[in-house]
């Protein structure tokens, strides 16, 4: 479960690279006014957070990160058909699916790609001023768990 959850989560940051530059890879300040733009931050900081874990721990220069930054923003900017330009193609469509869907299969929470990429660039960064990682990783359990408990539950 938790494997599909990271895929999820690894399409919608991809996805968000599509439709956005990534040319700034700096933490910036954000303002979580709606239930919308908390989850798509706290998405993007989760998400940040796993890719730091799993392919930044030891980038100590910031020079992967930059390169990983750069790698998806040339997936979306090139028809080159290479590793990066592939994930984020299937990284974009189910992004594009989630948007059109909601997340966790719930029409009510609506993707925003300025949020989902504030989050991954801060947590890439480890700036954890708006949540922590154990924050966002709470958080997107619970909500994922309610999604799942109200579907679950209107089935009865």
């Amino acid at each position: 479960m938790r494997k599909t959850i990271n895929f999820m989560l690894l399409t919608a940051v991809i996805a968000v690279f599509s439709f956005s530059s990534c040319n700034d890879i700096k933490p910036k300040e954000v303002a979580l006014k709606t239930m919308n733009d908390s989850i798509n931050y706290t998405l993007g900081q989760w998400q940040g957070d796993m890719f730091k874990q799993q392919y930044f721990a030891t980038d100590s220069t910031g020079q992967q990160l930059t390169a990983f930054v750069e790698a998806l923003d040339k997936a979306y900017n090139t028809k080159d058909a290479d590793e990066m330009y592939d994930l984020g193609i299937q990284v974009g469509k189910y992004f594009n699916d989630q948007i059109k869907n909601g997340y966790f299969g719930d029409s009510t929470l609506i993707g925003n790609v300025d949020k989902i990429m504030t989050g991954l660039v801060n947590a890439l960064n480890d700036y954890q001023e708006v949540i922590t990682s154990e924050e966002a990783d709470s958080i997107v359990q619970a909500i994922q768990q309610k999604v799942q408990s109200q579907r679950y539950g209107n089935q009865n």
